[in-house]
């Protein structure tokens, strides 16, 4: 298992370089920076060192899992989480966690991990039911335990899947409660994301009191916390609440911003989704060339493809002559249900 073992240390040395809020529970080796190919400081190169290695990872699980040593397997899933979390919709994220992470932390009677697990696994599935089953579970052992976090943790993923469902009532219940729970907990980075989600939620029902206020001191936090890539969601959500109260120039500036954001964490996915949104505002507004560039930069950031990325609505208008017909089902895509852009964090 040295192979493994290498592998999880230099992935551990990555996610604590990443998302160190993360780096929380226990590992059998320690970080080991040294293996990694590049500067322990390179932000960029370490993006590409997990993306690429998530294969490898999730292969190391696996044989872990065989070997019986069930720790490694959950510490390996759980060290995948800076790469997976730039593709929230591929089908490795429920895969790892349904099949490696959840099964390995429960034989290793790592109870923290455990919940870990399930609400990440939970946060891939399509099936709002399903889902919240997952939450259910992770909120009782959650009591159980005592722990706070996770019990937050499970309110704000249940919150986010209600909404994905169209239950906007008890989505915001759900997300108040988690926003309570986090603050009571001393969590200011979990409160800061569930106001990510409630103003999300806001926005979809076209009610813009008091949003403009919770998503500034959302991503104010979540820039201090070092979590460049909730705070861009945060900032493309900010730029609706402009857009929609006529203040365009401001919010094209910030939706360009946060589209410059995602690029510079390496998530073409929603840095895509921000171009072809500002290309169709200005489309609406009679800037035809510029749009049209812009959901050409849409294409481009999935070379390849030929089409615009399959969580881009088709019928969005003047989106259509963009669209390849039946080049997601020659892909064999998976469809989940679509928000804009999807909230990051709903997971641990």
């Amino acid at each position: 298992m040295h192979g493994a073992h290498a592998l999880l240390s230099a992935a551990t040395a990555v996610e604590a370089l990443l998302t160190p809020d993360h780096r929380t529970l226990e590992r059998a080796v320690s970080p080991h920076p040294a293996l990694l190919p590049f500067e322990e400081s390179d932000r960029a190169a370490a993006r590409v060192w997990v993306s690429t290695h998530l294969p490898h990872l999730e292969a190391a699980a696996r044989t872990a899992t065989a070997a019986g040593r069930h720790d490694l397997a959950w510490q390996l899933v759980d060290a995948m989480w800076p790469g997976l979390r730039l593709i929230p919709h591929h089908p490795m994220w429920v895969r790892v966690h349904r099949e490696i992470g959840a099964p390995a932390s429960r034989r290793d009677g790592a109870r923290a991990a455990e919940r870990r697990m399930l609400l990440n696994w939970a946060a891939g599935l399509d099936n709002a039911e399903d889902a919240i089953g997952l939450c259910g579970q992770v909120m009782a052992s959650a009591e159980r335990d005592g722990d706070a976090h996770a019990r937050a943790e499970a309110l704000r993923n249940q919150g986010v899947i209600e909404a994905r469902s169209g239950d906007a009532v008890l989505a915001r219940s759900a997300l108040l409660a988690a926003h309570r729970a986090h603050t009571a907990a001393g969590d200011e980075l979990g409160a800061a994301r569930a106001d990510v989600g409630l103003g999300e939620l806001a926005l979809n029902q076209d009610q813009h009191a008091g949003v403009l206020n919770r998503l500034c001191r959302a991503r104010y936090v979540l820039i201090e916390a070092g979590d460049r890539l909730d705070a861009a969601i945060a900032q493309a959500h900010l730029s609706r609440v402009y857009h929609a109260t006529g203040e365009n120039g401001t919010g094209d500036d910030l939706l360009r911003g946060a589209a410059d954001a995602f690029a510079g964490e390496g998530c073409d996915l929603w840095r895509a989704r921000c171009l072809e949104r500002l290309g169709e505002l200005l489309h609406r507004r009679g800037r035809h060339q510029e749009g049209a560039r812009l959901r050409q930069q849409t294409r481009d950031a999935f070379p390849g493809d030929g089409c615009v990325p399959w969580w881009c609505e088709p019928d969005t208008p003047g989106l259509q002559s963009v669209v390849t017909p039946g080049a997601d089902a020659a892909r064999g895509q998976h469809h989940p249900p679509s928000t804009w852009p999807y909230t990051s964090r709903t997971w641990i």
